[in-house]
């Protein structure tokens, strides 16, 4: 059975048990993926965790079920697998911008997330045609030393990266790194996710801003590899937590990762 085909077998499990309690070890069980494969590529694919696209499909779900019928609050936070009331609700907000009384109250438009629908060509979604599509989008980070840089990236955040040119002196003058095996890329099976990397003076700010699905585990890896430019984990009211790290060269990248249930 080809990935692609894998995938979408993942997404119709997903949707057959939206009301009920769900791993991603049981899902990718039946879509005959390691949970790591499905992990990369529904991520790289969908643009969100596994358990993000069952959390917006639940809440989708549910404020068609708010505006639809007269049923308790506590009834909907059970059927879509919140332990409580009060943590539907904070996730409804999350997600709608309102709780799910105002939303009933008020009979506004509310967000909504489809059924994903994968083929071997792209990512059927709701985006709206203009007439092309970006196929791969990836940050530039200059560097005048890609060497150090490369290794930088194996070794610390355990990225495939390599350098495909240099000049005549051998200096590195253009790469580029990636989370995932570049295989896959070649392959078709993902999008470009990694940065770029062009020789040049190095920009001392933020040159990638990276969402994953655990910045604790990102944070962990780096430290566990005997890097230490690394802030603190900071938590917003919106769900999101962050952290940055600083490279040799003094960029920055930061990483986010958002609450899923």
């Amino acid at each position: 059975m080809k990935k692609i085909e894998c995938l979408q077998r993942a997404v119709d499990y997903m949707e057959e048990n939206i009301c009920h309690t769900m791993t991603v070890a049981q899902i990718a069980e039946y879509a005959y993926l390691s949970e790591r494969t499905l992990a990369e590529l529904f991520s790289s694919f969908a643009g969100m965790t596994v358990m993000e696209y069952v959390r917006q499909r639940r809440l989708t779900m549910a404020a068609q079920d708010v505006l639809a019928s007269k049923e308790k609050m506590i009834d909907l936070s059970y059927r879509y697998c919140y332990e409580s009331q009060d943590s539907f609700s904070r996730a409804f907000r999350r997600f709608h911008g309102c709780s799910p009384q105002q939303l009933r109250s008020s009979g506004r438009q509310p967000k909504v997330v489809q059924k994903i629908q994968f083929t071997n060509q792209h990512l059927i979604g709701e985006t709206e045609s203009h007439g092309y599509r970006v196929i791969e989008n990836g940050p530039v980070y200059y560097t005048d030393d890609m060497d150090s840089i490369v290794n930088w990236f194996r070794e610390i955040l355990g990225w495939v990266a390599n350098i495909d040119a240099r000049n005549e002196t051998g200096e590195g003058i253009y790469g580029c790194a990636m989370p995932i095996s570049d295989g896959m890329v070649s392959d078709h099976l993902t999008t470009f996710l990694g940065l770029n990397f062009f020789y040049g003076e190095p920009i001392q700010k933020v040159v990638g801003y990276l969402t994953v699905d655990c910045v604790e585990c990102v944070r962990e890896t780096i430290l566990k590899h005997g890097w230490t430019k690394v802030s603190e984990i900071e938590s917003f009211a919106w769900g999101a937590k962050e952290f940055s790290v600083t490279t040799p060269d003094g960029s920055i990248l930061r990483f986010s990762s958002y609450d899923s249930i």
